[in-house]
């Protein structure tokens, strides 16, 4: 049985993880941090708005890794396009945080890293694609997809901006 209680997202195994598919971030309290979760018991979610997905992903070559995915927004592909973090595990108990297009840290912990941390080819591990039917509803294309090395429209702060405030 899965422990309910909250706990530090950086404590549950990628394994833990995938088994309880969705995680909820809950309110910071003085006896835990911003960062702490619990698994959500009613699958599949029709809302990842304060919560995490954990998933198996398949890389380019047809390797299949463990990911979660935050800022997913079920209802508009393009904003989850943009907005999407993704951690790749590369061990039960560690994770490669991949930088979005727009982060500072992209340079550091963008695809080239990841690729390289995984001794691969970019295009070895580029796309990654992720499914979520089984665990969420929502609008296909927010659903299932692809993480590219390169994002097919990249926007400038001020578009960023107003796509994340409607």
């Amino acid at each position: 049985m899965q422990q309910l209680r909250p706990r530090p997202l950086s404590s549950v195994s990628a394994t833990e993880l995938v088994a309880g598919s969705v995680w909820a971030f809950v309110p910071e309290s003085d006896d835990h941090d911003e960062t702490w979760v619990v698994p959500v018991q009613d699958i599949p979610v029709r809302s990842l708005e304060g919560r995490v997905a954990a998933l198996r992903v398949r890389l380019a070559n047809g390797t299949a890794a463990i990911a979660i995915l935050g800022n997913v927004n079920l209802s508009n592909a393009r904003t989850t396009r943009h907005f999407m973090a993704a951690s790749v595990a590369l061990s039960d108990s560690t994770w490669f945080h991949l930088a979005r297009y727009h982060d500072v840290n992209f340079g550091r912990d963008g695809p080239q890293a990841l690729a390289k941390v995984l001794h691969l080819p970019l295009s070895a591990v580029f796309p990654i694609s992720y499914d979520l039917g089984a665990i969420a509803e929502g609008e296909a294309g927010s659903l299932r997809g692809h993480i590219d090395a390169e994002p097919h429209e990249r926007l400038s702060k001020a578009d960023l901006v107003a796509l994340a405030v409607p």
